[in-house]
């Protein structure tokens, strides 16, 4: 067996980071990091998880605002070619590929603060606008619900538009 090198912890995080940001699986990184003689044993999946996310907040405290936006879009658009790779197989109803592109979903929301939404922010998104008629009646409606959003006139509920006219 060839003799073990000692790396300090802060070079093997490195080696995890890259090895990860280049899409290898962890299963491949503990095989790395034994054959490069990083380590003697594989370190479990979560102490990998846990070098990668330490070594990344690390690197962060020394980036400015705009790499921070760079590296951010960087992300997002790794996050956006790994989700592209499975969607074919989402649709096709592959159990597999639904729980990975959950995560790539999960962690695109913790990314971009997405998963952070208060109260207020989750009832303004859940707002449904019902309206009877033609289209003539829906563009009405969407017209008169724009002008009293933009006059701060909106009612709380909707028992306050009940037998309104639109004709204002």
């Amino acid at each position: 067996m060839p003799e073990v090198v000692t790396y300090d912890s802060d070079m093997v995080a490195q080696r995890v980071y890259h090895l990860r940001q280049a899409g290898f699986d962890w299963r491949a990184i503990k095989d790395d990091l034994v054959a490069h003689n990083y380590v003697e044993t594989a370190p479990t999946t979560n102490n990998l998880r846990m070098m990668v996310s330490d070594y990344t907040k690390e690197m962060a405290t020394y980036l400015g605002p705009s790499d921070r936006e760079m590296l951010l879009a960087m992300e997002l658009s790794r996050l956006d070619v790994m989700q592209q790779a499975l969607w074919h197989d989402v649709e096709a109803g592959d159990p597999r590929a639904i729980h990975e592109a959950l995560n790539i979903m999960t962690t695109r929301a913790k990314l971009t603060g997405m998963d952070q939404l208060n109260v207020a922010d989750k009832q303004t998104l859940a707002t449904v606008l019902i309206v009877g008629g033609d289209r003539q009646a829906y563009i009405e409606a969407l017209t008169y619900g724009r002008k009293q959003l933009m006059a701060g006139q909106l009612p709380d509920d909707e028992t306050e538009l009940e037998g309104e006219s639109l004709e204002h």
